[in-house]
């Protein structure tokens, strides 16, 4: 299996300055779908799979292909040279692009919400903050996209449903860091509830103790006197 971490130079490998959003609409779909494969091939391997790193790849290369139509997260409109040239591109070919660009995140997201469901050692915490900046960047995208024209009104709709694929996503992995932080209130509980049985417990023996040396000082006093103990009754 590939490591995860060189995902994080497919950005640098696919994306080319200038590229037409089609071609970076299939080099998206290629490096989800590569993600993907890596994740439904560990599904069952409870070892970190590193899907983190994998979200925050998929994340740089959309802010790449962002970039290369002049968009930024501020300002999701393309610039004058590309919303010029964009005639040039056929908006069938980039909007059946994007639909399988859509269609590999909910692929993706399948694969992370099982992942996040089954027994796991990723940090959950990570996971879900890059799904977060993930939502963002394809919301983005997708406005970016359709302010220059690009693609339809009917094609930006994907743009939603894929928003609701990575909160579902999102969800799975909350989960994890809520029952973590559950843990770990739990854990304090427990550890304060201890160390108050233990308290009581010491307390407890110094009070028996005590009794215990008051006996023994009146037995001990009666034989000096000649006083009856307990072992003449």
């Amino acid at each position: 299996m590939r490591n995860p971490r060189s995902l994080l130079l497919t950005p640098l490998l696919l994306v080319s300055a200038n590229a037409t959003p089609t071609a970076d609409l299939v080099n998206l779909q290629t490096s989800i779908s590569s993600a993907t494969n890596q994740l439904n091939v560990s599904r069952n391997d409870s070892a970190a799979s590193n899907a983190a790193e994998m979200i925050q790849a998929v994340g740089y290369q959309i802010g790449a292909s962002m970039a290369n139509l002049g968009c930024t997260l501020e300002s999701a409109t393309p610039s004058t040279s590309f919303n010029n040239s964009h005639s040039q591109v056929s908006q069938r070919s980039v909007e059946q692009s994007y639909i399988d660009y859509i269609l590999s995140l909910k692929s993706l997201t399948t694969a992370l919400i099982s992942r996040g469901k089954l027994p796991h050692t990723d940090p959950d915490l990570p996971v879900s903050l890059q799904l977060q900046s993930l939502s963002r960047a394809v919301y983005y995208f997708g406005k970016c996209l359709r302010n220059g024209d690009y693609i339809s009104q009917d094609a930006a709709i994907e743009t939603w449903y894929a928003g609701g694929y990575l909160i579902d996503a999102e969800s799975a992995w909350d989960s994890g860091v809520e029952n973590g932080q559950r843990k770990a209130k739990r854990d304090r509980k427990k550890s304060v509830g201890v160390e108050k049985v233990r308290r009581d417990v010491s307390e407890g023996s110094v009070r028996e103790l005590g009794e215990h040396h008051r006996a023994g000082s009146i037995l001990w006093k009666r034989r000096e006197t000649g006083s009856p103990t307990d072992s003449h009754l």
